[in-house]
C-alpha cells in the first residue's frame, strides 16, 4: 500500500494520469485482497474500471491514511479514512 501511495504522488507530480491510475488501481486491489472477504475481493473488477476523478494532494493524503490505519492496526481510522475517499 505504502509503495502505490508513493507512486500515485510521484505521478500525481509528473501529471501522468494514466501511471496514478495504475498506482490508484494497485492500493485498492492490496486493501480488497487483504481483506480476506471474497466479495471485496470479486469489486476490484469493478473499481478498477471506475475513471478516476481526482488526482489531488487531499486524495493522497487520505490514501496515506488509509494505508498506515491499516499498517497500525486502527481499523476505525482507517474506516473513517476510506469513507471520506467515497
Amino acid at each position: 500500500m505504502a509503495a502505490a501511495v508513493s507512486d500515485m504522488v510521484v505521478h500525481a507530480r509528473s501529471g501522468d494520469v494514466d501511471s496514478y491510475r495504475l498506482a490508484h488501481n494497485a492500493f485498492h486491489r492490496t486493501v480488497l485482497e487483504a481483506s480476506g472477504n471474497g466479495m471485496f475481493r470479486a469489486l476490484h473488477a469493478v473499481l478498477a474500471e471506475a475513471p478516476t476523478n481526482h488526482v489531488s494532494p487531499e486524495v493522497i493524503e487520505l490514501h496515506e491514511r488509509v494505508g498506515h490505519a491499516i499498517r497500525v492496526g486502527d481499523d476505525a481510522a482507517a474506516e473513517r479514512a476510506m469513507r471520506l475517499l467515497f
